[in-house]
């Protein structure tokens, strides 16, 4: 660490410009070349020393992200993706990792689980760069115990989702939970992702004002061409709302169990 600060301060690169991308080249080799930790700590100095507006602080801070992801330092990875986010050429790129940050955390490591939503000690993540909805653990109007509540604002054909990671090596066969709209009728549908990116959707179900119990069995989901999923390689399960019309709603969900 001392050797990058030491190699930052040579380069005088609080004025920005060509040093900057100098050293995003010097970062980029290091990486390249397996030191990791050491060009993550780079681009992160790097950050430091640029003003907000310089191009290469945004650069220099999504690469620093992208590397604690993979060195498994999800606190620095984000830390810098929240930075990076609020210079808007980088949003989108530095929400969707950050999104990645939140699956690796949560992911699935073993079955069954299940999710009674008491807390948010859960496995569904809402993906930041979707800014239709959010999250939050509260009880339902008129009732005490805790469930998740999941509040959108979709246009006239606009979508929400909910995912959940998984761990290799795992099989799970059935995911059921109980669910109710707090306002109009939904619409939801299951996709799941394999390992090949190839997706598999349930039929669409509809979700009233009273608790429904469902239940489905994974390898029932099918692809575009009638293919069913094979769970062993599954990625990732999505939880998927459409809107037919302009809505503002919130759902219920509780006691989700896979296994």
């Amino acid at each position: 660490m001392v050797g990058v600060v030491l190699w930052l301060a040579a380069a005088g690169l609080a004025a920005g410009g060509r040093d900057a991308w100098d050293a995003l080249g010097e970062a980029e080799l290091r990486a390249a070349y397996g030191a990791f930790a050491e060009a993550a700590d780079l681009y992160q100095e790097l950050a430091s020393s640029l003003p907000d507006e310089d191009p290469a602080r945004a650069r220099a801070l999504y690469e620093a992200g992208r590397l604690y992801r993979h060195l498994g330092r999800p606190t620095d990875a984000v830390a810098s993706f929240d930075a990076c986010v609020r210079i808007r050429a980088w949003r989108a790129a530095c929400l969707a990792e950050r999104t990645e940050v939140e699956l690796d955390r949560s992911a699935v490591s073993a079955l069954p689980v299940r999710w009674t939503f008491d807390d948010t000690e859960h496995g569904l993540v809402h993906p930041p760069q979707l800014e239709a909805g959010a999250l939050r653990i509260a009880a339902p109007p008129g009732e005490t115990d805790p469930s998740l509540g999941w509040s959108t604002e979709l246009p006239a054909g606009g979508t929400d989702e909910l995912q959940i990671a998984w761990r290799g090596g795992l099989r799970p066969r059935t995911v059921s939970l109980r669910l109710k709209t707090g306002g109009d009728q939904a619409a939801l549908q299951w996709t799941a992702i394999d390992l090949d990116g190839r997706r598999f959707t349930s039929p669409a179900f509809p979700v009233g004002t009273a608790w429904s119990e469902l239940r489905w069995n994974l390898d029932t989901l099918t692809d575009a061409q009638g293919g069913h999923l094979q769970p062993s390689a599954l990625y990732r399960l999505v939880l998927e709302q459409r809107a037919e019309s302009p809505s503002e709603r919130i759902l219920w969900l509780d006691d989700l169990v896979i296994e």
